[in-house]
């Protein structure tokens, strides 16, 4: 079949005429025909596929059946474009936008500024923020009233606790204003019986001139002092009915006069009224110069002049480097004569480096003399006060007067009942103490102030490391096993295994204060931890006890225990 070249996708017309048919009749005939088709087509003539090849009819092939005038045009495929904007828009819609971003910064910054002048001048009124709660709570002025206000305690009431408001508000008169009162020396020291040995004063050289000054005190309380928040001094024995003022209980130990005179140069200015009460009227209270104390001989002396009050001292645990000698030879175990027991070290051995006694428990007819004496006397136990500090730990005035209060109360005045050491933590694992002789005492030396030398233990915690190797190390919270915070007694357990002549030790912070005497307290708090039952210890210790709120010690006792077997409504109601 021949395509008509003017066919533009029309239908095709197809014709069952013969060609005879076609080709014999009249032109109107055809016409007609043509009409009639064209008005009732039929719906093989709908088709766009186009006719088989394989037609009977001619007129397929010749593409003559196909009428000239048919106007019955196919249906185009719809195609969609995208509206193209014209570059002259798009630049004014450029142009609107950033003008619109520039307009806005330019309002936030007016804004801004504007807001700032505002509270500059005070304009604006902000709204407070709320207080954190202690601030609500009433504050208390009593504790520094002043010495001319001193009450005895019987007659004193209390800023705190008290349930009138009014109470809040006390203050002192000109009329109550009394003169200067007059402090005495205060004495915690038991009066030791018959079956005990006698204690033997101590002193602070060696000639035995220079007397240890002894802690002045006041009786009565300042008009209102608040009764303790926490705790009671009631149930632990402590006298609350006393009061002590800085001159009185740190001048004994260089406060209040000049470093050139020996003392520390702390209060020398401001009021220092009852400064100088504190040596009048005894001769034997002088100013002390404490700058060529060497607290570890005195404290070694005072144990030596009272070694019969105490438990023989056994052998002190074996470490090997330092009872060697530099030249490889062990040091001498006697005073000449050969298997006789020697207590006094040489000078050139480190040995007991850190214990004070180390130099003066005794010679051999001390210890005979201390033996026969002890066949009918009652011994006391020894206690050691070990102060943990770090090698590089800096000693302010105020720390060096609490440290020789610590020494003179507890060891000194108390006839070597106690006897304070320094536990020096060395920070720097890669420093091998352990190892090296000459390192580990230059390392002591420098990590104590003169006054303290020979008085320390240095560890470390690689050290701790190699002594506890059994430990699986699990960096719980990236602390190491043997660090000081996880195992905080690992260095205790190492002192006391060097030290063995020891019954107690106290692992003690340097930033604990006390504004009493310290061996009425430890004393105190001996007695009264011996009475305390074991039942129920860290249940009693895992709480605050407040009087006011609890009642007496056995009120709170009572509450631990119901709780700790009934339970309580919330983990934190207790």
């Amino acid at each position: 079949m021949e395509k008509d070249p003017n066919w533009d996708g029309g239908r095709e017309i197809h014709s069952d005429t013969s060609d005879t048919e076609s080709y014999g009749s009249d032109p109107e005939s055809d016409l007609e025909k043509a009409q009639h088709a064209s008005r009732k087509p039929s719906a093989r003539f709908r088709q766009r596929d186009a006719p088989s090849a394989y037609s009977s009819s001619s007129r397929e092939t010749s593409g003559s059946h196909q009428h000239l005038l048919s106007t019955s045009p196919g249906k185009r495929k719809s195609t969609f474009y995208f509206y193209k904007i014209p570059p002259r828009v798009v630049r004014y819609m450029n142009w609107a936008l950033l003008s619109t971003m520039i307009i806005i910064a330019i309002c936030l910054i007016r804004a801004s500024y504007k807001s700032s002048r505002q509270v500059e001048m005070g304009i604006v009124e902000k709204s407070k923020p709320k207080p954190p709660p202690w601030e609500a709570f009433p504050f208390l002025k009593r504790y520094h009233g002043g010495i001319r206000t001193l009450i005895p305690k019987n007659k004193n009431t209390p800023e705190y606790p008290h349930d009138q408001p009014v109470m809040q508000n006390i203050s002192v008169s000109k009329q109550e204003i009394k003169p200067l009162p007059k402090s005495m020396p205060y004495d915690p020291y038991p009066r030791m019986e018959a079956e005990y040995a006698k204690k033997h004063e101590c002193f602070l050289d060696a000639a035995e001139i220079v007397k240890i000054p002894r802690v002045h005190y006041y009786s009565g309380v300042v008009k209102g002092f608040p009764e303790p928040i926490m705790g009671s001094h009631e149930v632990l024995g402590l006298r609350d009915d006393i009061c002590f003022d800085r001159f009185g209980r740190l001048g004994p130990y260089g406060y209040g006069y000049s470093v050139k005179r020996g003392g520390t140069g702390a209060g020398l200015h401001g009021d220092r009224e009852g400064a100088d009460e504190l040596w009048k009227g005894s001769e034997s209270m002088t100013e002390v110069d404490y700058s060529n104390i060497e607290w570890v001989k005195v404290q070694a002396a005072c144990a030596t002049k009272n070694a019969g009050r105490f438990n023989p001292i056994e052998k002190p645990g074996e470490n090997l480097f330092l009872d060697l000698k530099p030249d490889g030879q062990q040091t001498p175990q006697g005073n000449g004569a050969e298997g006789e027991p020697s207590l006094v070290e040489d000078d050139s051995v480190v040995g007991r480096r850190n214990e004070p006694e180390a130099t003066a428990v005794g010679t051999n007819e001390t210890i005979a003399k201390s033996a026969t004496a002890q066949k009918n006397v009652t011994l006391l136990p020894r206690t050691a006060i070990l102060i943990r500090t770090w090698w590089d730990f800096h000693y302010t005035v105020e720390d060096i007067l609490y440290l020789r209060s610590l020494i003179a109360e507890l060891s000194l005045l108390s006839g070597g009942e106690f006897a304070v050491h320094f536990l020096v933590h060395v920070r720097d694992d890669n420093v091998p103490i352990w190892a090296d002789k000459k390192i580990y005492n230059r390392i002591l030396e420098n990590a104590l102030p003169a006054e303290f030398r020979g008085m320390g233990t240095l560890w470390s915690e690689r050290q701790m490391g190699l002594i506890y190797g059994g430990i699986q190390e699990s960096f719980f919270r990236d602390l190491p096993v043997h660090g000081v915070y996880r195992s905080t007694f690992m260095p205790v357990q190492y002192f006391s295994h060097q030290h063995p002549e020891y019954d107690f030790v106290w692992n003690w912070e340097m930033d604990v204060r006390y504004t009493g005497h310290w061996y009425h307290f430890f004393e105190q708090i001996r007695r009264w931890t011996k009475a305390q039952p074991r039942k129920g210890l860290w249940e009693r210790n895992g709480r605050f006890y407040i009087p006011s709120v609890h009642g007496s010690w056995e009120d709170f006792k009572q509450m631990v225990r119901v709780q700790t077997e009934m339970g309580t409504d919330s983990p934190n109601n207790i």
